[in-house]
């Protein structure tokens, strides 16, 4: 309900390039996903989205060894943490979602993941699915301090994406029209 109750304001640059597009794909030929396939910033999309997901895994799976390792955090004072970190979570997808009608979503894709890969290595460096799975193993072979490099390896997937997004939107555009 809350998600309903937010308005977000149209973006006008945003909005005008999506019409654009959708025209242009009705004279498409082949399936929906031989198009989207296809297109080299839809399918660097998913694979931003594969790492943003394994990131918030990863992320939420290990933040308790990393309090009790790093800051000597009993396991109920780790899950405060733990919730904490969703909250936070929980604010900032509002916040970004208000902030998308005014900002283009893809320069703030692009701060909010640099400075999610900020964050991980910091939280590397003070504090002392497939991707889960890797971050567990180094945790067993290091500590859960290093064991955030994973994460920053994530996010810094997802800052690759926006970049690319940013740098290529108008060639994606201009092949969908002229497609």
């Amino acid at each position: 309900m809350a998600i309903a109750a937010v308005q977000v304001p149209p973006n006008p640059r945003t909005v005008t390039r999506h019409h654009e597009i959708a025209e242009s794909a009705a004279h498409l030929h082949g399936t929906a996903v031989g198009r989207l396939l296809g297109r080299p910033l839809y399918s660097f999309g998913v694979v931003a989205q594969f790492f943003n997901v394994a990131a918030q895994t990863c992320f939420w799976t290990f933040t308790l060894h990393y309090a009790s390792e790093q800051i000597g955090a009993t396991n109920t004072e780790a899950g405060y943490w733990l919730q904490a970190s969703v909250l936070l979570f929980l604010v900032f997808r509002f916040l970004m979602v208000a902030l998308m009608g005014r900002i283009d979503p893809r320069v703030l894709l692009t701060v909010m993941t640099v400075a999610g890969v900020v964050l991980s290595l910091i939280a590397a460096i003070i504090g002392g699915a497939v991707v889960p799975l890797a971050q567990g193993r180094l945790l067993d072979l290091t500590s859960a301090k290093i064991s955030y490099l994973v994460v920053a390896v994530c996010f810094a997937a997802i800052v690759a994406y926006a970049v690319y997004s940013l740098r290529h939107a108008d060639e994606q555009l201009a092949s969908a029209v002229n497609a």
